[in-house]
């Protein structure tokens, strides 16, 4: 394969020729093209998030991917999910989803994600609407649903309560 370092790297929901919104794709920053296209979800992808040499996908499907940017390759892929994910976040060792907005669906959950088990440690269940957005810091993750609130969120694995609301 060839490779891309020093190259800044555009990454995009079916972005390539396609346009089916079922891909991942990374273009070139410089030269315009694209670099590389992951496909696996079976549904629109709503959501991305970049981390080093790993990137999360979230999709309509009710999957969350994990790719290998380097590669192109999946490398997981995480169970779970009850709703669309419309919002990622990736910190370390750690992802933090948020979903909701599916049929009958109304409320959001937002799940924190071990990305070396592939498996859910926290999934929080306050929120009313779904949720849009998410970000994840040194110990908390937040997130912004439809609801017109945003809730800060503990990512030790001991509690699945938030520990504020903002209105």
């Amino acid at each position: 394969g060839q490779s891309y370092a020093g190259e800044e790297l555009v990454v995009s929901v079916g972005g390539d020729n396609l346009g089916d919104g079922l891909s991942v794709t990374l273009h070139s920053g410089i030269r315009g093209g694209v670099v590389k296209t992951m496909r696996g979800h079976t549904d629109k992808v709503v959501s991305v998030a970049c981390q080093g040499d790993l990137i999360a996908s979230g999709s309509k499907d009710l999957t969350i991917r994990i790719w290998s940017r380097r590669s192109g390759q999946r490398t997981a892929t995480l169970i779970g999910c009850e709703a669309p994910v419309h919002g990622l976040a990736l910190q370390g060792a750690l992802l933090f989803s948020g979903e909701g907005g599916g049929v009958g669906r109304g409320a959001g959950i937002a799940r924190l994600w071990s990305l070396s088990t592939g498996k859910s440690i926290s999934v929080f269940t306050e929120h009313q609407g779904a949720i849009w957005s998410v970000a994840l810091e040194d110990g908390v993750g937040v997130s912004a649903s439809h609801d017109a609130t945003a809730r800060v969120w503990p990512t030790n694995g001991s509690n699945d309560s938030s520990l504020g609301c903002l209105h």
